[in-house]
């Protein structure tokens, strides 16, 4: 995790912090307006501390390489509270110290490493769910009293609302936190406070669902709508496309090895979030059979164990915390694995994590045979330890010069287009200004509804209601055939993005600095009236020749 360092910002990372605005603009957006009326989504109440927190830190620490070290020092801190999970649920200090290592080992293996410290909802997923399971066992449930039973849930529904305000994985999330209310104490004298809060929790949870339900919807551009339905169970069946077929694709994405395969280093990583070419298909076959081997014994292990403590206890099985949230766990993998219609690398995660927490709480269940397969876990051990060793060796050796380079080149990085530098972001603030001041853009006040970029939104985020380049220029653009008007539509206060990103009269107009092009709000209205004035010389043609078949006219949306 800590050559996670290196690791270049992606696109996502910004992404996800430019769509949870509400504490700056009122409400949470989209990359540009397209969708309608859902594009402008007011957050729950119970959302706000989320965002207030965001919007404070980002401000405050407003530097790709800070968005770095915040993700370094969220999965850090996950796996150190993975230890002390741990050492709640195990008193032995031979067996907690060989689950430990087993749960560390497969932390460390392939891409895993690279792909926790990224900045991303899956962060505040995992560690909101660990924190949860420490709540429950901080003091044994059986003898937890009914004040601290009410500490309890007020502690689990506070971690479960964070969940749920930052992303819609935290929706079924709320499973475990529902579960964990449940089972933090036991006896009637608590029965009250747990109930009250798992009531509170699922009125919480239903109203986080249409929340995000509403979110993944996108009536006002088909385009879009058939891309989210493309990504999601939840919006493709809101978007009304064929529920058997993607029914069918769901039962196949609950297979846990999906998830596994994710953590293989390939030579093409998904949309180049590590350089690409380094490993060869040799290598990333060798990389992929440890990791089925490694995560699939652990899957036995975890599937025997419960199934083991299952057959011994039968109904009485349920009594047990580890056994009920372990099986939780499972179920919300499986849950968020078949909705799943597109699986984007940084799932890995959050639900390779979960399946470490349920093999830990399934280990430390008091089976009769749980001597005996630790102690088969230690021999496997043994062997599997030095092939973590060396395949994070073959890890680092391969990244870290590639990694290393792109700390000397800051801003925008060209053989990873979706990626900027963590490195030098002073002097990328300073080509910003001088952009802005050359094309006329003022520097005081914030500017309503600029466009911007990966590299520029975080010099930039005090702007009112801006426009990710990536729904107006390209990806998720929808039905924008000519950005110039779209921007004039929406009175764009300008345009400040890299200059490789524009084109055409756009890029011929823009201000340079550095790698940092600027187009002002007047240039833009000048742009669309030479734009007008063309397509109406063109039509005024056309009448006069009405043998000619022109195209329509591009500059008007859709």
């Amino acid at each position: 995790m800590i050559a996670g360092f290196l690791v270049p910002v992606y696109s996502d990372e910004i992404g996800w912090r430019f769509q949870e605005r509400a504490a700056r603009d009122g409400v949470d957006i989209l990359f540009s307006d397209l969708c309608g009326p859902n594009t402008l989504a007011r957050p729950f109440w119970y959302m706000m501390p989320a965002r207030w927190f965001s919007a404070i830190s980002n401000q405050m620490l407003a530097s790709p390489l800070f968005v770095r070290v915040e993700g370094v020092l969220c999965a850090s801190g996950w796996a150190g509270l993975l230890w002390m999970l741990l050492a709640k649920l195990e008193p032995d200090r031979s067996r907690r110290q060989w689950i430990g290592m087993l749960s560390y080992l497969l932390l460390g293996l392939g891409s895993l490493p690279y792909i926790l410290v990224l900045s991303r909802p899956e962060q505040p997923l995992i560690l909101t769910t660990i924190l949860i399971l420490i709540v429950v066992f901080v003091r044994p449930p059986a003898i937890t009293s009914r004040g601290e039973t009410a500490l309890k849930a007020l502690a689990i529904i506070c971690l479960s609302a964070v969940a749920q305000s930052y992303h819609l994985k935290g929706v079924p999330y709320a499973g475990i936190a529902f579960l964990a209310i449940a089972v933090c104490a036991q006896g009637g004298a608590t029965l009250a406070p747990r109930l009250t809060g798992m009531g509170i929790l699922a009125l919480m949870t239903m109203t986080s669902a249409h929340y995000w339900a509403d979110r993944l919807k996108c009536p006002g551009d088909a385009k879009l709508a058939a891309m989210y339905a493309g990504e999601n169970l939840v919006a493709g069946l809101s978007g009304g496309v064929d529920s058997i077929g993607i029914l069918g694709r769901a039962l196949k994405g609950a297979d846990p090895f999906n998830y596994v395969f994710l953590a293989t280093p390939i030579p093409e990583p998904m949309s180049d979030w590590l350089p690409h070419g380094l490993f060869s298909p040799a290598v990333s076959v060798a990389f992929l059979f440890a990791l089925m081997i490694f995560w699939g014994l652990a899957l036995v292990a975890t599937a025997f164990a419960l199934g083991q403590f299952l057959l011994e206890r039968r109904i009485r099985a349920l009594a047990d915390p580890r056994f009920v949230l372990a099986a939780a766990l499972l179920g919300v993998f499986a849950i968020w694995g078949g909705s799943q219609l597109k699986r984007n690398v940084y799932e890995a995660g959050h639900m390779l994590p979960v399946l470490i927490l349920a093999m830990v709480l399934s280990l430390t269940l008091p089976t009769a045979r749980r001597t005996h397969l630790i102690g088969w876990l230690g021999h496997f051990g043994k062997i599997a330890l030095p092939v973590s060793l060396i395949g994070q060796a073959i890890m680092i050796g391969t990244l870290a010069i590639p990694l290393w380079r792109t700390l000397s080149r800051p801003g925008y990085i060209q053989d990873q287009p979706f990626s900027v530098s963590i490195s030098g972001y002073a002097g990328i603030t300073s080509d910003i200004r001088r952009a802005m001041v050359g094309a006329g853009i003022p520097l005081r006040g914030p500017l309503y509804r600029p466009m911007i970029d990966d590299l520029t939104y975080l010099a930039l985020q005090d702007s009112r209601l801006p426009l990710h380049r990536l729904g107006v220029l390209s990806t998720w653009n929808g039905r924008i055939q000519d950005p110039v008007a779209y921007l004039h539509d929406q009175r764009s206060d300008g345009v400040i993005v890299g200059c490789h990103f524009l084109s055409g009269d756009l890029r011929e107009a823009a201000t340079p600095s550095g790698v940092v092009c600027a187009v002002s709000r007047q240039t833009i209205d000048r742009l669309f009236r030479q734009r007008r004035q063309r397509a109406d010389r063109k039509r005024r043609s056309a009448r006069s020749t009405p043998n000619m078949a022109l195209p329509p006219s591009t500059f008007e949306l859709g």
